[in-house]
């Protein structure tokens, strides 16, 4: 009988252990991917024209682009863009064809806009330069 126990000890031992392994295997899964969706990546910020001249009552378009450090998994961007309102006057904020706006607010020559992709998941696997988030198109009301 010592050597049934032994086996049915050796046995159970051998399944406490596979289990805890697998739930260690799977906590390390999980793990990973919250660590990489919390990751952060530096982005810069800029304007597709670095300077504009445009006549009075004419249209101006302009592209807010990005460029991104390192790969990235975005859920959303947001960002204001300041201006000056006796010299603009915003006619349109129109996202990317990736983008799509959720809150857009206009007041005193600012618009704070957020953004979420279209995609459920959007990410990118290297670096990125150029990324296009959104068109902002405004009427020139003076020189400036």
């Amino acid at each position: 009988m010592d050597n049934r126990s032994r086996l049915v000890s050796t046995q159970t031992a051998f399944v406490l252990v596979s289990l805890a392994t697998l739930i260690l295997l799977i906590g390390s899964v999980i793990l990973s991917r919250i660590v990489y969706k919390a990751a952060t990546a530096n982005a810069t910020l800029y304007f597709s024209q670095s300077s504009v001249q445009a006549k009075p009552q004419s249209t101006l378009r302009v592209r807010v682009l990005a460029d991104l450090s390192a790969s990235a998994y975005l859920s959303g961007v947001q960002f204001e863009v300041n201006f000056d309102p006796k010299i603009l006057q915003l006619v349109e904020a129109e996202p990317a064809t990736d983008w799509k706006k959720v809150v857009s607010k206009v007041e005193n020559g600012k618009i704070f806009l957020v953004m979420v992709p279209l995609m459920p998941t959007f990410s990118t696997a290297k670096p990125v330069t150029g990324l296009e988030l959104v068109e902002l198109s405004f009427t020139t009301l003076e020189l400036g």
